[in-house]
């Protein structure tokens, strides 16, 4: 899909692009931020997973337009996190 990606986000349709990273070297988030800096800028939004050691460089990284973010946490951090976001 990344050598498409400028094909794709000149779609007017497209509204939002799930970006899914592979697993192994590929897994980390944080080596995808030019990616999904370049899918924000062209005004689409963007869903990313993400591993719950990853929120905060990813947050510190990145500005939240546009972003949704899929993250399993336990019950008892959900609060916490939900409170860390809202600062954001």
């Amino acid at each position: 899909m990344l050598r498409h990606l400028d094909r794709i986000l000149a779609i007017p349709e497209i509204q939002a692009i799930q970006w899914v990273h592979g697993v192994g070297e590929d897994a980390p988030i944080l080596q995808w931020l030019p990616v999904i800096r370049k899918i924000q800028a062209a005004g689409k939004g963007v869903i990313v997973d993400l591993q719950l050691h990853e929120l905060e460089p990813f947050i510190a990284a990145m500005k939240p337009n546009g972003l949704y973010l899929c993250l399993a946490a336990p019950e008892a951090t959900q609060p916490d996190i939900l409170k860390r976001l809202e600062k954001w």
